[in-house]
């Protein structure tokens, strides 16, 4: 039997594992299914001032329009989102209550269309975040 392409599973809806990649120490796991990327950050897993990159380049002709975190800590931190240079929302705050569901603030216009050399990163500005990272796509309307 034939191994699908990534390209083959992403039209055909099928789930695709995505390979996540810290700054510091951490684990996770992140997955593309239909129009969302579900990032699942571990205990530990992303401490202020560190990163997390997501290294596959599925995402070109894709637009991000809306992101939110579903804590699973009880430490309060911040996690921004960004296209691997351009910050495209504010920092998003959960304080200490565990399983807080917080959605983005704002969302940059200007950086939220992705062509196939943009990566998924994540900067973490405060605290240690564990929980999930929901973010969801839109296609990339014609100009």
């Amino acid at each position: 039997m034939a191994l699908k392409s990534s390209l083959w599973l992403k039209q055909n809806n099928a789930p695709i594992e995505l390979d996540i990649t810290f700054s510091g120490a951490g684990a996770g796991t992140a997955t593309l299914y239909q129009n969302k990327l579900c990032v699942n950050l571990t205990t530990g897993a992303a401490v202020a001032g560190s990163s997390v990159t997501i290294d596959q380049k599925y995402f070109g002709g894709m637009r991000l329009v809306n992101v939110y975190i579903v804590a699973s800590g009880t430490t309060a931190s911040t996690l921004e989102v960004n296209n691997g240079t351009d910050a495209i929302t504010d920092a998003i705050a959960h304080g200490t209550a565990d399983k807080v569901h917080v959605r983005m603030g704002t969302l940059d216009d200007a950086y939220w269309d992705f062509t196939d050399s943009d990566q998924i990163k994540f900067d973490i500005g405060t605290g240690v975040f564990a929980g999930l990272v929901v973010m969801e796509f839109s296609t990339t309307p014609p100009s």
